[in-house]
């Protein structure tokens, strides 16, 4: 698998985000990969919150485990143990730095579907967070655009703050070949 560009550190520290092919219109988006590298803790609790925070996304998708051990943890709301807080959220992708706003709060369980070789597909309004352990790979296909806007996530903390520091990380040329051979087949 050849990739055009990449991000260390998306996200999280240790995760890696693989752009295979850009947005080709606003039905067909674009295909990239997640890697978790060798250090990279993507365990669903950090301390009392979420570690990547349950969000929706900018269109809809489909996830489908490349190798490795993956989990898709989706938030049902109305019902269930835990509460949670809604933000308005603004991508430090695309503005440099985090924004959160928050909006209401609400109950939710947790619904957990391992990843596989057959795809997921999520509307843009479904909210998930992914776990997984070390050296796991996924794909990510991008499809319809939501309606600008609607982004959220959700967190156990009524006063949510997100920093950027230290991700984000533009990969060199260098580093996206060193990651090809990972991805042998695909």
């Amino acid at each position: 698998m050849k990739f055009l560009s990449g991000l260390a550190n998306c996200h999280l520290p240790g995760l890696y985000s693989l752009v295979v092919s850009p947005r080709k219109s606003p039905t067909v988006g674009m295909k990239r990969v997640f890697y978790t590298g060798k250090h990279c803790r993507m365990d669903l609790w950090e301390g009392a919150d979420f570690r990547i925070k349950p969000h929706n996304h900018r269109q809809d998708i489909r996830l489908k485990l490349l190798f490795g051990e993956a989990v898709n943890v989706g938030l049902k709301f109305g019902a269930g143990e835990i509460h949670t807080f809604k933000y308005k959220f603004t991508s430090a992708l695309l503005n440099g730095e985090f924004g959160v706003e928050r909006m209401e709060d609400q109950w939710c369980a947790l619904h957990e579907i391992p990843l596989r070789s057959m795809p997921l597909f999520f509307s843009w309004s479904d909210v998930h967070t992914v776990t997984a352990v070390p050296g796991t790979a996924w794909l990510v296909e991008e499809f319809d655009l939501a309606p600008e806007g609607m982004e959220r996530c959700y967190s156990v903390s009524h006063r949510l703050s997100l920093s950027s520091a230290g991700l984000y990380r533009p990969m060199d040329t260098e580093e996206l070949q060193e990651m090809e051979p990972l991805f042998f087949g695909f």
